[in-house]
């Protein structure tokens, strides 16, 4: 347990130097919490699918780290793997009966589908050449929320839709808000504090600890 403990603190800590400029040492601090959950996976015999997407998820964290189009589109990828993979093991973990059980979870998969229609309308022109690839990724988005829900742990869908509002702020903080924006002030911290709670209750949420 003693990882686990580990990566929440260096995901609380990194918060404390978010704002600060890029640098390596940023950048380790940033993937730090998915790979001390990645370790935390093997020291307890967890899914290898999950410690593969905790790693995949690290460097995507450290390649975002930085600025710049080719690192964006390259955090793209890996995060578009990450998308994947979850949606694998939700798959996995599923059972269709508890959505004919759970009515919240038609209201969840209206949600989504609603959200993800809007993302995508409101980033298409924006996104410019790279409007392709936010779709694809979208796509990606959609179809991982939805398998959420087929889960029985609703915990599950939780750590979904967290991961999902993540990426959503991101993509509306990158393609939409100019670097003066007053509201890039807190962008940061909802991003970071969605997907970082995301990993953390998906993770305990997958391995069956709640």
């Amino acid at each position: 347990m003693i990882f686990l403990y580990l990566a929440i603190i260096c995901g609380a800590a990194y918060f404390f130097i978010l704002t600060r400029p890029e640098s390596n040492f940023r950048a380790a601090a940033k993937a730090s919490a998915n790979v001390l959950f990645a370790v935390y996976l093997l020291s307890t015999n967890g899914p290898l699918l999950l410690i593969a997407t905790m790693l995949i998820a690290a460097i995507g964290d450290v390649v975002l780290a930085f600025k710049g189009e080719r690192r964006f589109v390259i955090g793209l990828w890996c995060f578009l793997f990450v998308l994947i993979l979850y949606s694998i093991q939700f798959y996995q973990a599923g059972n269709y009966a508890v959505v004919q059980d759970d009515p919240w979870r038609w209201v969840g998969a209206v949600l989504i589908v609603l959200s993800t229609i809007v993302l995508l309308k409101n980033l298409w022109k924006p996104a410019g050449t790279l409007a392709p690839a936010v779709a694809a990724y979208s796509a990606a988005m959609l179809v991982m929320g939805l398998l959420s829900l087929i889960v029985p742990s609703p915990m599950v869908f939780i750590g979904a839709a967290l991961f999902l509002t993540s990426d959503a702020v991101l993509a509306m903080e990158t393609f939409t808000l100019s670097d003066d924006q007053p509201l890039r002030r807190v962008t940061g911290f909802i991003v970071w504090g969605s997907y970082f709670i995301a990993q953390w209750v998906l993770v305990l949420a997958l391995t069956g600890a709640f």
